[in-house]
């Protein structure tokens, strides 16, 4: 056994001979040696998923506003996966004397791990801290309806006339009348594993719903003030998108859903972001009767109150 080697690359091959003089020698391998380096980063990872399990067993320490925030953000998950991630790191680094790497390219891998390990840390929340906070629930205007109804047909490829545009946009403002959504924006300042602080604007809303609403969606419209573009929304939920402006789509029946922006954004402006639901069926044409439908309407729908709405949707001359 040879001990106490220095840290720098060598190479070793193995020589046999039996009893009767025959010999054979392997292949010459590679190996680097570099104890030191590795050591440091096992008592860091150590360290540091250290630090997650307490930030694992603090969770049920927080307050009420900060329980429902770290059970939105799944922030259990992420310290976890964050744990998992940093303990397969740790493997990789110490397999590296058993790949057959040159200096070159075992420095790149080396990095590479590292570059790992400091993403996890510069990525996951250790610790969560509710600033500010506000709940309400808002109703979009018929102006809304009607400019998000626009939007949706028009980023259809066909094309549809002003008449069959405005039916659609009538039958989706009586659509709102099955809805109630209810909004909780919070302002977090959190803290990462790596020591950085940042703040974000959470966004939770709470959807009520009179009927099973399977045929319709719901469409998030976000000024430009609050998000650039779809990529400026850390979703959690799945979506598609109505335009990048952003303009998102998400399917119904939904009991729930939320998101939340890197940065600070006065609650206020929160009441600017625009909640609306709309049918599925835009506009159907029957080849008999020549008449554009939009499909099976809601039963709250087929009351006397509404008799000339639903003609009136029924009816496109």
């Amino acid at each position: 056994i040879i001990e106490d080697l220095e840290n720098r690359h060598y190479q070793w091959k193995i020589e046999c001979i039996d009893k009767f003089g025959n010999s054979q020698i392997s292949e010459t391998r590679n190996i680097y040696v570099n104890s030191s380096v590795i050591t440091e980063q096992d008592i860091s990872i150590e360290q540091t998923i250290g630090e997650i399990d307490s930030s694992l067993s603090n969770l049920e320490y927080l307050d009420k506003n900060e329980k429902e925030a770290a059970l939105t953000l799944d922030l259990k998950k992420q310290l976890e996966k964050a744990k998992t991630e940093l303990q397969r790191a740790k493997r990789d680094l110490h397999n590296l004397i058993w790949r057959r790497l040159n200096d070159t390219e075992l420095e790149e891998v080396r990095n590479s791990i590292l570059d790992r390990i400091k993403e996890i840390k510069r990525t996951t929340p250790k610790t969560i801290k509710v600033i500010e906070s506000k709940e309400f629930i808002d109703y979009p205007s018929k102006e809304d309806v009607r400019n998000i109804s626009f939007t949706l047909l028009e980023s259809k490829d066909k094309k549809h006339k002003k008449r069959e545009k405005e039916a659609y946009a009538n039958y989706n403002q009586e659509l709102q009348n099955l809805v109630t959504i209810t909004t909780k924006s919070k302002i977090i300042e959190v803290e990462y594993i790596s020591g950085e602080v940042g703040e974000i604007t959470l966004i939770q809303k709470e959807v009520k719903t009179e009927e099973n609403l399977r045929n319709a969606s719901l469409i998030e419209a976000i000024p430009k003030t609050i998000a650039a573009n779809t990529s400026s929304i850390n979703a959690l939920f799945d979506y598609s998108t109505i335009l990048e402006d952003p303009v998102i789509k998400l399917n119904m029946p939904l009991e729930k859903y939320a998101y939340y922006f890197n940065k600070k954004i006065e609650l206020d402006k929160i009441k600017e972001i625009k909640s609306v639901l709309v049918s599925n069926d835009i506009i159907k044409k029957n080849p008999i009767i020549g008449f554009a439908i939009f499909g099976d309407l809601p039963s709250k729908f087929v009351q006397s109150s509404n008799i000339r709405l639903i003609i009136e949707i029924i009816i496109i001359l």
